[in-house]
């Protein structure tokens, strides 16, 4: 009923320009420029948490996160070296320990949404590890069960059928725009297909679709671009990828 709400709500701000924000910084204020906003728990917050969703790494630690140092070293599997994070084998205590801490420390502040990132790591993992569905349905049960509101995941396709009756809705990231090695393009037909088939199967299963592209576009693309996503029911925004 809270989901469907949050649809309803939705269809009809439709005319109102419902935003969202993406900002990753130490600080954040949170003011009524945007209707949500995904944001780390262990930034500065000022303002209203009721708007806030709380990021959840599932398979990937920052260089600079307060758990890094609490890790043995051989479960850092694999270095992301443009976000200076590394893959991580989520079957370990220790990090179900991470999971626990910050779920508890965003409890803590008043978030009631939250927003589960990296989940295509998983694709790595269940390559190395018979264990790692068993984990994955324990993390995203815990996370869920301490959900007041909404979980949203980033992309995680390859385990949607698996989550599917306990997430809310979804991010997709280059919606419209694909990276080509240094530069970004348009979706070839290809890629378009296969977003719109997710389109159609998210929308039949009533989840929420968020989408963001990082490519450098003008103000004016940006919003052409923003109410083509709008016809999709998806509610899309461009961001610096860098300033996230």
């Amino acid at each position: 009923m809270i989901f469907r709400n949050m649809i309803d709500e939705f269809m009809s701000k439709r005319k109102k320009r419902l935003k969202f924000d993406i900002n990753y910084s130490e600080a954040i204020k949170i003011t009524d420029d945007y209707d949500l906003y995904f944001i780390s728990p262990f930034a500065e917050i000022s303002g209203d948490i009721r708007k806030a969703v709380a990021y959840i790494s599932l398979t990937e630690i920052n260089e600079n996160s307060q758990y890094f140092s609490d890790l043995p070293k051989d479960m850092l599997l694999k270095k992301n070296q443009k976000w200076n994070s590394f893959l991580v084998d989520i079957t370990r205590p220790e990090w179900w320990k991470v999971i626990v801490n910050t779920v508890e420390f965003a409890k803590s502040l008043g978030f009631k949404n939250y927003f589960i990132d990296n989940v295509d790591g998983v694709e790595s993992l269940l390559k190395k590890n018979t264990g790692i569905e068993k984990r994955i349905d324990e993390i995203f049960n815990y996370i869920r069960k301490n959900t007041e509101n909404h979980l949203y995941i980033n992309r995680g396709f390859i385990i949607y059928d698996r989550i599917n009756h306990i997430i809310d809705g979804v991010m997709m990231e280059g919606f419209f725009f694909n990276r080509n090695e240094n530069s970004w393009r348009h979706l070839n037909l290809d890629e378009i297909k296969w977003r719109d088939s997710w389109v159609k199967i998210l929308s039949h299963d009533n989840k929420f679709i968020f989408a963001v592209d990082y490519a450098d576009i003008s103000q004016l693309d940006s919003e052409d671009t923003r109410l083509k996503a709008l016809d999709m029911s998806v509610v899309w925004i461009h961001k610096d990828e860098l300033l996230q």
